[in-house]
């Protein structure tokens, strides 16, 4: 059985989600016309809500269609958020958020969530930066790693004010370890950040490794 996709918000399907053999996606023109659409049998129903600005009268409709039509759920593109929308999305579990600038990833992440896997909200939006840069291990005091780790070329491939996901092409690191970040940024210069790394996902068909990490200072 098919995974039923609707989509709101938008004026076209994605192509990479219309072409995917296991979805079924249907293109929605009022949101409000879930409630008709929905039925509650055993497939798998997925709403993809795009919307400028997370109000609370979205938060309260969905809440209730996912009560009331078993297996579905419901991811928000948005972009922005208020304090008072995220304090209630992280008590919240219900919903998969995605910030606009993330929503090349938005296969990645149904994919993601129809395996099972658990998402976290990320507070900040993210920015794509098309930029390379070089991590390396950091020189601050307890900046130290459980083994030799050599300087990498990776990809940026996005940033907020609080972190960093870069990618390389080997296993490297591990979360808690500290690294230095260098990159060139949009004026021509060269930029150094420390962080820390929170979380590392290795691809074996691709053999790069996402580390993604939360910056400590610059240099």
């Amino acid at each position: 059985m098919k995974t039923q996709i609707y989509i709101t918000g938008i004026r076209a399907i994605p192509t990479e989600i219309k072409e995917h053999q296991a979805f079924s996606s249907t293109l929605v023109d009022n949101l409000y016309d879930f409630r008709h659409l929905l039925k509650s049998d055993a497939s798998e129903k997925i709403i993809v809500v795009y919307v400028p600005f997370l109000e609370m009268k979205h938060f309260d409709l969905y809440t209730s269609i996912q009560k009331a039509v078993k297996n579905t759920q419901t991811i928000f593109v948005v972009s922005e958020l208020s304090n008072t929308m995220k304090v209630r999305l992280k008590g919240n579990k219900n919903f998969i958020i995605l910030w606009k600038t993330e929503e090349q990833s938005l296969l990645s992440n149904i994919t993601r969530y129809l395996e099972g896997k658990e998402f976290n909200l990320r507070c900040d939006r993210r920015e794509n930066l098309p930029t390379s840069a070089l991590i390396g291990p950091s020189m601050l005091p307890s900046g130290h790693s459980s083994s030799f780790k050599p300087i990498l070329a990776g990809s940026i491939e996005n940033v907020s004010m609080q972190g960093s996901c870069v990618q390389v092409k080997a296993p490297f690191y591990k979360p808690k370890e500290f690294v230095d970040i260098t990159f060139r940024d949009k004026d021509g210069d060269f930029k150094s950040l420390q962080g820390q790394v929170r979380w590392i996902a290795w691809d074996a068909k691709k053999e790069v490794q996402d580390v993604g990490i939360q910056f400590i200072s610059s240099k």
